[in-house]
C-alpha cells in the first residue's frame, strides 16, 4: 500500500471499521474496488486493506486516486496518461428517526440524494503490485461530488460538497505524495452515520515512503485538519505527525515499529488543547493466499490544557484484524480496535472507543451478491456519559460487470439497523433504514 492513503487520527473510511494511519498497509489491499461512492463492494480477491485506531468514516474515499476502479468516459494514453470519468449517484430511503432522537422524540422521514461524480486523472497513480516500468513518474487526480441531499417531508434541501485532490511523484525506492481533501458531512446520510461520526473536514496532508532497502520501509506523514461540526460547540484544528518503520522478515511476516504525535486546538475556550504521542508494534502475517491477520498495538499519553484542569492520561490503544476468503464467491473479515476520540456530542470531552465489527460478503452469481455487516461501538467518556452502540446491515446489490473497471451499473437495496444507548441515563435512540442506491458511469 503505497503511503498517505488516508490520515490517521480522525480520518475515516467509507468501509466499516477502517479509518487507516501510514502504519496500516495489511490485509487484502483494493485492487479497484470501486463500485459505488458510499457503499463499494469488493469485487475482486483483496490482497491488503487499511486497518487504524480512529474510525470515522468519509462518504467518498472509495472514490480517492488509489481506489482506481472508476470506469473512464474519456481519455488517452499518449503521451502522457489522460482519463476522464463521470457517474452519477442517486438515492432514496426512508427511516423511522430521521435526527436519531431519543425513540420518545423520533421522527421518520424520507430522504434523496443526487450527487454527480467528475474524476480526473493524469499519469499513472502507483498501485501496490503493479509493474514500475509502466508507470509514469509523475501523477495527479481531481474529484469533485456535489450532493444534492432533499428531506421530502419537511421540504427542506441542503447542498453538500465534496473536493478530493493528490499530486504525487512515485520511483522505484520513493513515493512522495500530496493529498487535499475537502468533504462536508454536516448531515447523517446514507451511511446512517452516528451523531459521533458527523462533521465536515478540510485536510491538507502531505506524505513520504521510502524503501531503505528491499525489505526495509520507512514511511512518514504530516496533516492539518480543520473540523466542523453542525453547531459549532466541537469545532477544532488538529496537527498529526506520523512515522513508522516496516521490515518483512520473511515472505509471509512483517514487523514494524512507529509513532504517531498530534494536537488539537479547540475553538471554544473552555475545551482547550489537547496533545498526545503513541507509541506502536506492528503485525503482519500472511500464512495462505486466503488468509491475513494483522494487529497494531501501543500505548498513548496524552496531555489536557483546558479549563477545569485534567491529569496526564495513558491508555492502551490496539487494532486486530482478521480477513478470510472462505470461497472464491465468499469473503470474510472481522475487526476489532481500542482508542481516544474527541467528542462531536459532548464540548471538549475525551471518550474511549471499543470497536468489533464483522462483514461476510456473498456472490450469488457474477452480476448479484449479499452481504451482511455487525458493529458493535462501546464509548466511555471522561465526563461520566457511557453508551453502546449495536448496528446491523444487510445487503442485495446488482452489478453490471464483475470487473471494476468496466461495471458501468450498480444497484444496492439495504436494510440498515441502528441503537444507541445511553448507560449513564435512561435513553435510547433506535433508528431502521430501508434504502435504495443506483450508481451508474458514462
Amino acid at each position: 500500500m503505497v503511503p498517505g492513503t488516508a490520515a490517521g487520527y480522525e480520518a475515516g473510511e467509507t468501509p466499516p471499521l477502517r479509518s487507516p494511519t501510514l502504519l496500516d498497509a495489511a490485509l487484502f489491499a483494493p485492487s479497484g474496488n470501486t463500485t459505488g461512492i458510499s457503499r463499494p463492494v469488493t469485487q475482486v480477491s483483496r490482497r491488503d486493506t487499511d486497518l487504524g485506531l480512529t474510525v470515522q468514516r468519509r462518504r467518498w474515499h472509495s472514490l480517492s486516486p488509489l481506489a482506481a476502479g472508476q470506469p473512464p468516459t474519456w481519455g488517452f494514453s499518449r503521451p502522457v496518461p489522460l482519463q476522464v470519468s463521470l457517474g452519477l449517484q442517486g438515492e432514496v430511503f426512508y427511516t423511522d428517526n430521521i435526527a436519531s432522537e431519543p425513540n420518545d422524540r423520533a421522527q421518520g422521514g424520507t430522504v434523496l440524494e443526487l450527487s454527480p461524480i467528475i474524476r480526473l486523472d493524469v499519469g499513472d497513480v502507483p498501485l501496490e503490485g503493479g509493474p514500475v516500468s509502466q508507470r509514469t513518474e509523475y501523477y495527479g487526480t481531481l474529484l469533485y461530488v456535489p450532493t444534492l441531499h432533499h428531506l421530502v417531508d419537511e421540504d427542506e434541501t441542503q447542498h453538500l460538497q465534496h473536493v478530493f485532490s493528490q499530486v504525487g511523484r512515485f520511483t522505484e525506492l520513493s513515493h512522495l505524495s500530496l493529498r487535499v481533501d475537502y468533504d462536508e458531512r454536516i448531515v447523517s446520510s446514507s451511511d446512517d452515520t452516528s451523531p459521533e461520526d458527523t462533521y465536515t473536514v478540510f485536510e491538507v496532508a502531505p506524505a513520504f515512503d521510502y524503501h531503505l532497502t528491499p525489505k526495509t520501509r520507512l514511511r512518514t506523514r504530516l496533516a492539518w485538519r480543520d473540523i466542523t461540526v453542525a453547531d459549532g460547540i466541537s469545532n477544532r484544528t488538529t496537527w498529526t505527525g506520523e512515522a513508522g518503520l516496516e521490515w518483512a522478515a520473511t515472505p509471509k511476516t512483517t514487523l514494524g515499529l512507529g509513532t504517531e504525535l498530534g494536537r488539537l486546538d479547540f475553538e471554544q475556550e473552555e475545551a482547550g488543547r489537547q496533545e498526545y504521542a503513541q507509541l506502536l508494534v506492528v503485525w503482519r502475517w500472511r500464512p495462505t493466499a486466503k488468509l491475513n491477520l494483522y494487529s497494531r498495538t501501543g500505548v498513548e499519553r496524552r496531555e489536557f490544557d483546558k479549563t477545569p484542569p485534567k491529569s496526564t492520561q495513558y491508555s492502551p490503544v490496539a487494532a486486530a484484524a482478521v480477513q478470510w476468503l472462505a470461497t472464491e464467491q465468499t469473503r470474510v473479515s472481522a475487526r476489532f480496535r481500542v482508542g481516544n476520540e474527541p467528542s462531536i456530542v459532548e464540548n471538549g470531552a475525551l471518550f474511549q472507543d471499543i470497536r468489533f465489527g464483522t462483514e461476510v460478503q456473498h456472490d450469488l452469481s457474477t452480476h448479484w451478491y449479499v452481504a451482511g455487516e455487525f458493529q458493535l461501538i462501546g464509548r466511555d467518556y471522561d465526563t461520566g456519559r457511557r453508551e453502546t452502540e449495536p448496528a446491523t446491515r444487510l445487503t442485495l446489490g446488482f452489478r453490471e460487470n464483475p470487473d471494476p473497471g468496466a461495471n458501468h451499473l450498480h444497484v444496492e437495496l439495504y436494510l440498515h439497523w441502528r441503537q444507541r444507548q445511553r448507560h449513564d441515563e435512561p435513553e435510547t435512540a433506535d433508528r431502521t433504514q430501508v434504502g435504495l442506491q443506483v450508481t451508474r458511469y458514462f
